[in-house]
C-alpha cells in the first residue's frame, strides 16, 4: 500500500510521495487534489477516493506580488497535512486549526540550515550546522534515534515509520554530500565519544 503526505501551505500545495511501502505502487499520475478557500483562511481541500500517484505535484494557488523568496529568507504562515493511504486519507496536523502559524526557513544563518524531516512528527526539523573549524555537522534530533536504526533498518519506534525512514535516508545522503557528521538523537555508544561543556565544536 502507497502512503503520501498532501502538504498545504500558504501560498503552496505539494502532493509529495513521502513513503512508498513494499508490497504495492500505483500509476504514474497523482489524482487531483482540489483546494478551495480565501487566503489566510482555513481552507477546503477535498482528496479523491482513490489511490495516490508517485509523482510529486506543486501548484501555486495565490501568488504573491512581492519579491520571491531566497534560499537565506524565512516567512511565518499555515500548512495543513493530510496522510493519504490508499483510498482513504485524514488530518494528521492543520496550523489553520490550532491558529498557531510557524516558521518556514532554509538557511536561518549563514552556516545554518532547517532540514525538514517528517516521520516522528509531521513538521519534524534537524539542522545542518558547517562550522569553520569542526567541518559540517548534522543534528538529527528524533529523525534518527541511533546507528542501529540505519544498521537493522529499524524505523518501527517512530510515528510514522515509512516516513520516518525516507526522511532518515535523506538525512544520510546529506551528510555524505556535504562530508558532514550525523549526531544521532538518542544513541548511548555515540553519546560516550561526544563533546561536552565546557568542551565544544567550533
Amino acid at each position: 500500500m502507497r502512503r503520501i503526505a498532501v502538504l498545504l501551505s500558504a501560498p503552496l500545495l505539494a502532493v509529495a510521495p513521502l513513503a512508498v511501502a513494499a508490497c504495492g505502487s500505483s500509476g504514474p499520475s497523482t489524482p487531483s487534489v482540489s483546494v478551495s478557500g480565501s487566503f489566510g483562511k482555513s481552507p477546503t481541500i477535498t482528496i479523491p477516493s482513490q489511490t495516490a500517484g508517485s509523482n510529486l505535484t506543486v501548484k501555486t494557488l495565490i501568488k504573491g506580488s512581492g519579491p520571491a523568496l531566497s534560499k537565506s529568507d524565512a516567512f511565518v504562515g499555515n500548512y495543513a497535512v493530510y496522510i493519504w493511504s490508499g483510498k482513504t486519507h485524514k488530518l494528521a496536523q492543520s496550523t489553520f486549526q490550532t491558529k498557531t502559524p510557524q516558521l518556514f526557513s532554509g538557511t536561518l544563518l549563514p552556516g545554518l540550515e532547517i532540514l525538514l524531516t517528517p516521520g516522528h512528527a509531521p513538521a519534524h526539523q534537524s539542522v545542518l550546522l558547517r562550522l569553520p573549524e569542526t567541518g559540517p555537522v548534522i543534528i538529527c534530533g528524533d529523525a534518527v534515534y541511533c546507528q542501529e536504526n540505519f544498521d537493522h533498518d529499524s524505523w518501527g519506534g517512530q510515528a510514522d515509520p515509512e516516513v520516518a525512514r525516507k526522511s532518515a535516508f535523506k538525512l544520510r545522503e546529506t551528510a555524505k554530500r556535504e562530508g558532514a557528521q550525523l549526531f544521532y538523537g538518542h544513541d548511548r555508544n555515540q553519546a560516550r565519544d561526544i563533546r561536552y561543556a565546557p568542551h565544544s565544536y567550533r
